[in-house]
């Protein structure tokens, strides 16, 4: 379970949330959609544990937490395969699954190229491929669709879809077509800063 208690964050004098309470579904893929600026990242970083509330609490009773970034936070001194490997354990699966990745995702040709010879799009496909290694039952994915073309956009929904069946996904996105081939519950984050309310679409 993943429950927001009267949360609230601001940056310096800027309220980005304002005194929200919500409890998200158990289990499913939720899209959380609102303008662009309103603190939908920032309320993904809350939820992850990466920023400190300024009031109120976030609790999950979820086991392990994967996060895949707007911008790529990628190792940049390892390549594709090892980018992926490195969530991963020391054994032989852990080859092939990191494989699989970037096969399914259009990756396999760049295995062993490092981040910085790819494009924003594959750096985007990789730091999806390494969220979905983890084998999170909380997956947190912030515009995993950005910089992906029609064809891309759906093999990497098939993946999100798949990943995590017993858990909770919760994605970032600003298309209600992404929302819709993730067959994902909408969630909309107020009409602007602060968000203050989660309306279930």
């Amino acid at each position: 379970m993943l429950t927001l208690t009267d949360l609230s964050f601001s940056y310096g004098d800027k309220t980005v949330i304002d005194h929200l309470s919500f409890t998200f579904p158990t289990r499913g893929i939720v899209a959380l959609m609102g303008p662009s600026g309103v603190g939908k990242t920032t309320l993904l970083h809350l939820t992850a544990g990466l920023l400190k509330p300024t009031h109120g609490e976030v609790t999950s009773t979820y086991r392990k937490t994967a996060v895949s970034f707007q911008e790529p936070r990628l190792l940049n001194w390892f390549n594709s395969l090892d980018n992926i490997k490195f969530v991963l354990s020391k054994d032989r699966s852990s080859e092939e699954t990191a494989l699989r990745l970037l096969d399914e995702l259009g990756l396999s040709a760049h295995a062993k190229s490092l981040p910085t010879a790819l494009s924003g799009g594959e750096k985007q496909r990789l730091s999806l491929a390494r969220a979905l290694a983890v084998g999170a039952d909380l997956l947190l994915l912030d515009e995993p669709f950005a910089g992906l073309d029609e064809a891309l956009c759906v093999r990497a929904a098939r993946l999100i879809q798949a990943a995590n069946p017993e858990g909770l996904t919760v994605v970032i996105t600003h298309d209600a077509k992404h929302a819709q081939r993730l067959e994902a519950d909408v969630l909309f984050a107020g009409n602007g800063a602060p968000i203050t309310h989660l309306k279930p679409h």
